[in-house]
C-alpha cells in the first residue's frame, strides 16, 4: 500500500512525545519509576484524540481517562483470581467493543480501554494502596495529556474540517488528472474507462463523505467561529457539485473518444483537464495556508475548447455534441471553483473570516450536514437495535470478548512472563471482517516483532535510563506523526516506545534480547489466536454480505437514474441531484469495499463472484454518469410523445433494476427482462428536417440519443452480470 506522506502530523507527534517523555524524565530524576505509568496513559490519551470539535475531543479523551482508571481498580480486585480476571476481561472487552456503534472516536477509545485492562491484569499491583495510586496516576496522565492537547497546545476548532476539505480538493484533482490520462491515450479501452469510473469516483465520494462527517462533528463550535464553519460547509457543497460535473464530463468524454477524434479538440480537452487538476491542487494547498490559484484558467480552457468545436466541420455528430457539452461542463466547474476561491479566503488560516452571505440562510441550512443524535435515549435505542446476532457489531464484540478472555486464561495458566503482549495482540488484530482480521494480523505481527528487536537493540546500546528517556521523545514523535500513514509502520515505532517505558515502569531497566524473543513469540501466538477466533467464532463471510451490498447499490442507483429521468421529463431545475447521488455513491462505495474484502479473504484461485460483481458495480457507476449527463442537457430536447416515451423507458428501467436487485438479494438469477420500449420517438428530428434551433441543438439531440441508448444497454449488461453472480 503506498504511503501518503501528506498525512504526517508533526504537531500530533510533538504533543504525544511531550505527554509521554516528560513523565519518564520526571520518574528517572525523582527515582520514582511508577511515574512512567503517567507516560503510558498520557500517550494512550493522545491516541484517543481523534480530532473534530473540542467537545468531541474532550469526550473521547476524558471518557478514556475515567474508564481507564475504573478498569485499573477493577483489575486489582480480580488479579488474585483467574476465573474473576477472565470474567472481567470478558465483560469489559465486550462493552468496550460495542461502543464502536457510535463512530470512529468511540471505536478508538474502546480498543484503548481493552488494552488498558489487559495491561493492568498483566502488571498487577501488590497492594490496595498501590492500586489506588495507579488509579490516581491514570487520572493524572489523562488530565496531563488533555491539558496539552486542549489548553497548552490547542488545535484550531476548524483545523480538522480544513484538512478534510483539502483532501476533497486533492481527490478532485486526482480524478481530473486520471480523466486526462485516459482521454489522452491513443485508443482508451472500455476497461480503462471502467477502472476510472470505479476507482476515482469511489475515492472522491469517500473523501466528500469524510468531510461531511468532520463538519458534522465540528458544528458545535465556539462563538465567533460560525462564519468560518459556514464557509467550510459551502465549500463541501461546491466540491460536491464539481464532482457531479466531473462525473458527467467523464461520461461525455468516453462517448466522444469512442467516435471520431479531432486532434485540436482533443488537445484542448487535455489542456483543460490538466489546468483543472493543477488549480484544484492549488485550492487544496490554499486550505492550509498556501497561495490561492487563478481559477480563471478553467474558463479560458473552456473557451478554447468551445472555439475548437465551432471550428470543426459542423456535421452535428455525437462526438462534437459531447465536446460541446464538455465545454459547458468546464464552464460550470469554473463557476463553482471561482466562488470556492473567494470562500477559501475566509476559512484559510491567518485570514479574517468571510461572511457566507452570498447564500440565503435557508439554503445554507440545507447544506449543513445533519447532526447525529447523542441523547441518552438515542444511545439506548442504538444499543437495543444491535443487541442481537444479526448485528455485525454484536457478533464482533462477543468474538473479541471470548478471544481476550481465553488469552488471559492461557497466559495466567501457563504463567507466561509479559503475557499481556499475547493478550493485547489477540485482541487488537481481531476486526469485524475476516479479511481485515487477516491483514491486520500480518501488519501487527510484522511491526511488533521488528519493533521488539529495535527495543532490544536500544536497550543494549543505552543501558542508562536517562539516555532511554532521551530516545523516547523522538520515538513518540515519529509514532504519532506516522500513525495516519501506515499501520505496520505505526506498530513498528510504537513497540519499542511502549516496551522501553513499560520496562522502566516494571523493573527500572530496559530489557534484553531474551525479552525481545519472548515478545516476538507472544506476538506470533496472539496473532494466531486472533486468526483462529476469526475463523471459528461467527465469521462474517463476505460472500453473503456482498450480495446484500450489491443489491442495495442497484436500488439506490435505480433511484438516482429515475430521479434524473423524472426531473428531465418535468423540466425541473436539477442542481446535481445532490441527495440521491450521495446515497447512490455511498452504496456503491460500500459494495466495492465488500468486494475488496472478499478478494482479500485467504483463498486459492479467483473468486467466482469477482468478475460479475465488478461488472455490476461498473455498470452502476456508468448509469449514474448517464443520470448526471442528463442533468446538464436542456430539457426542451423532447416534447409531447417523446416525454411520454421517456416516462415509459423510466418505468421499464425501474422495474428491471428492481427485479435484478431482488434476485441478487436472494442469490437467485434475475428473471428475463421484457423488451424495452421503442425510443425512436424520443428524438424526432431527422437530417432532412433539421431543427429550427440550429446545429448546436442538433448535436445536443445526438448526445441525448446516445445517452438514452446507453441506459438500455447498461441495464442489459447489468442483467447478464446478475445471472453470472448467481452462478448460472
Amino acid at each position: 500500500m503506498p504511503l501518503d506522506l501528506r498525512e504526517i502530523s508533526l504537531a500530533a507527534g510533538a504533543r504525544a512525545a511531550t505527554a509521554s517523555a516528560l513523565p519518564v524524565l520526571a520518574g528517572e530524576l525523582l527515582h520514582r519509576p511508577e511515574l512512567n505509568w503517567i507516560a503510558i496513559i498520557g500517550f494512550w490519551t493522545c491516541l484517543a484524540d481523534v480530532g473534530g470539535s473540542n467537545r468531541t475531543r474532550s469526550l473521547s479523551m476524558g471518557g478514556f481517562t475515567l474508564f481507564a482508571a475504573i478498569g485499573n481498580l477493577l483489575s486489582f480486585l480480580v488479579q488474585d483470581s483467574t476465573p474473576l480476571a477472565v470474567l472481567l476481561v470478558l465483560l469489559w472487552s465486550f462493552g468496550a467493543s460495542m461502543i464502536r456503534l457510535f463512530g470512529n472516536a468511540a471505536t478508538t477509545v474502546g480498543v484503548l480501554l481493552t488494552t488498558d485492562v489487559l495491561v493492568s491484569i498483566g502488571i498487577p499491583d501488590p497492594s490496595p494502596r498501590e492500586a489506588l495510586f495507579r488509579g490516581a496516576l491514570t487520572i493524572g496522565g489523562g488530565l496531563w495529556a488533555m491539558g496539552l492537547a486542549l489548553v497548552l497546545w490547542p488545535v484550531h476548532p476548524n483545523a480538522a474540517s480544513r484538512r478534510a476539505i483539502a483532501a476533497c480538493w486533492r481527490s478532485v484533482a486526482d480524478f481530473a488528472a486520471a480523466l486526462g490520462q485516459v482521454h489522452g491515450s491513443s485508443a482508451p479501452s472500455e476497461a480503462e474507462w471502467g477502472r476510472l469510473v470505479r476507482e476515482r469516483r469511489n475515492h472522491t465520494r469517500a473523501a466528500i463523505e469524510t468531510a461531511r462527517a468532520t463538519l458534522a462533528d465540528t458544528r458545535r463550535r465556539a462563538p465567533g467561529q460560525s462564519d468560518r464553519g459556514a464557509g467550510l460547509v459551502i465549500l463541501a457543497a461546491e466540491i460536491d457539485q464539481i464532482f457531479a460535473a466531473l462525473i458527467a464530463l467523464s461520461e461525455v468524454l468516453e462517448l466522444a473518444s469512442a467516435l471520431d477524434r479531432h486532434p485540436d479538440i482533443h488537445f484542448q480537452v487535455d489542456a483543460a483537464l490538466n489546468r483543472l487538476a493543477a488549480i484544484t491542487r492549488g485550492l487544496a494547498d490554499a486550505m492550509t495556508g498556501g497561495p490561492l490559484p487563478q481559477t480563471t484558467d478553467i474558463r479560458a480552457a473552456a473557451r478554447g475548447l468551445r472555439r475548437a468545436v465551432e471550428a470543426a466541420e459542423p456535421r452535428g455528430t455525437a462526438d462534437l455534441a459531447a465536446y460541446r457539452q464538455a465545454a459547458g461542463l468546464f464552464e460550470t466547474i469554473d463557476g463553482y471553483a471561482g466562488h470556492a476561491a473567494l470562500t477559501i479566503r475566509g476559512v484559510a488560516p491567518d485570514m479574517p473570516p468571510a461572511s457566507p452571505g452570498q447564500l440565503p440562510p435557508g439554503q445554507l441550512k440545507t447544506l449543513m450536514p445533519a447532526e447525529r443524535g447523542r441523547r441518552f435515549s438515542d444511545i439506548l435505542a442504538t444499543l437495543r437495535a444491535n443487541f442481537n446476532f444479526r448485528s455485525i457489531t454484536f457478533r464482533h464484540a462477543l468474538r473479541l470478548a471470548i478471544t481476550a478472555a481465553v488469552a488471559v486464561a492461557l497466559t495466567r495458566s501457563l504463567l507466561l512472563t509479559r503475557g499481556y503482549w499475547l493478550t493485547i495482540t489477540a485482541a487488537v488484530v481481531l476486526q469485524p471482517y475476516l479479511a481485515t482480521t487477516f491483514r491486520r494480523t500480518v501488519e501487527r505481527v510484522v511491526g511488533s516483532v521488528a519493533g521488539g528487536l529495535v527495543a532490544a537493540l536500544l536497550g543494549w546500546m543505552l543501558p542508562d535510563p536517562i539516555a532511554i528517556t532521551v530516545v523516547i521523545f523522538p520515538l513518540a514523535i515519529a509514532t504519532m506523526a506516522l500513525r495516519p500513514v501506515n499501520y505496520t509502520l505505526f506498530v513498528f515505532l510504537l513497540t519499542p516506545q511502549f516496551v522501553l517505558v513499560a520496562e522502566l515502569f516494571q523493573t527500572g531497566g530496559s530489557g534484553d534480547l531474551y525479552l525481545a524473543a519472548l515478545r516476538a513469540m507472544h506476538s506470533l501466538l496472539g496473532g494466531a489466536l486472533g486468526l483462529v477466533a476469526a475463523y471459528l467464532l461467527w465469521p462474517v463471510r463476505e460472500g453473503l454480505e456482498l450480495q446484500r451490498q450489491v443489491a442495495r447499490a442497484i436500488r439506490t442507483n435505480r433511484d438516482l437514474t429515475l430521479a434524473a429521468i423524472t426531473q428531465f421529463v418535468a423540466g425541473e431545475p436539477r442542481p446535481g441531484l445532490v441527495a440521491p447521488r450521495q446515497v447512490a455513491g455511498m452504496a456503491s462505495n460500500n459494495a466495492e469495499a465488500s468486494l475488496q474484502r472478499l478478494i482479500d479473504e485467504p483463498h486459492t484461485g479467483t473468486r467466482r463472484e469477482e468478475e460479475p460483481a465488478t461488472t455490476i458495480l461498473t455498470c452502476l457507476r456508468r448509469l449514474a454518469g448517464v443520470a448526471l449527463a442528463l442533468a446538464y442537457l436542456p430539457t426542451d430536447l423532447v416534447t409531447g410523445e417523446g416525454r411520454a416515451q421517456l416516462e415509459r423507458l423510466g418505468d421499464w428501467l425501474g422495474s428491471a433494476m428492481s427485479a435484478i436487485a431482488d434476485a441478487v438479494d436472494r442469490r437467485m438469477a434475475p428473471p428475463e427482462l421484457p423488451p424495452p420500449p421503442d425510443i425512436a420517438a424520443l428524438v424526432p428530428a431527422t437530417p432532412d428536417e433539421p431543427p429550427p434551433e440550429g446545429a448546436e441543438h442538433a448535436t445536443e439531440r445526438h448526445l441525448f440519443e446516445h445517452e438514452i441508448a446507453r441506459l438500455t444497454r447498461q441495464t442489459h449488461v447489468l442483467h447478464a452480470a446478475g445471472i453470472r453472480l448467481a452462478g448460472f
